[in-house]
């Protein structure tokens, strides 16, 4: 194969696995981008509201939901481990360091915005940082533990930033 085959195939593959991870990492913890208990609850209740949902069809609706979320959250997987085969150590060495320069920009800005302690960041970074080495980690759990470290005004906060995208991380 020619070199520059073999960069292109690497650039490819480096840039899939980036917004596999980056999108696992952009998603926040309110649900309100891609997923999570919490996006499927804002979901039921708009269709709630908007169709007049039953209960039983909630409860319907609601499995569907989940079982959507779980096929993303594999497919991620699955995708991650087919991208890691292909790149060479040092690429994969140079993509993580990459998302953990990335990771430190999404933590200052946390951290600016939200008037994080440093415990509170530290706690978030471990988590981001925990993302890394794990890619069977879901997004639903990510959302999670972060939200568990903010308090309630900071969840409000990172709400209303979010705007249509989402929050920030």
């Amino acid at each position: 194969m020619k070199p520059t085959t073999t960069r292109t195939l690497a650039g490819i593959a480096f840039a899939i696995t980036g917004l596999t991870l980056a999108t696992a990492a952009v998603s926040g913890p309110m649900g309100c981008r891609g997923g999570g208990a919490a996006f499927t609850e804002q979901r039921l209740e708009r269709m709630t509201e908007r169709l007049g949902l039953s209960t039983d069809q909630q409860d319907r609706i609601r499995v569907i939901l989940d079982e959507q979320q779980a096929a993303r959250d594999l497919q991620r997987q699955e995708t991650h481990q087919r991208v890691d085969a292909v790149l060479t150590q040092a690429q994969r060495d140079e993509r993580d360091r990459l998302i953990a320069t990335r990771i430190e920009r999404r933590l200052e800005r946390m951290a600016e915005r939200l008037d994080l302690t440093t415990d509170q960041t530290q706690q978030i970074r471990t988590v981001m940082e925990e993302r890394i080495g794990n890619p069977q980690m879901s997004r639903a759990e990510i959302r999670d533990r972060v939200s568990a470290v903010l308090t309630d005004e900071q969840l409000d906060q990172l709400k209303a930033m979010g705007g249509r995208r989402g929050p920030m991380f």
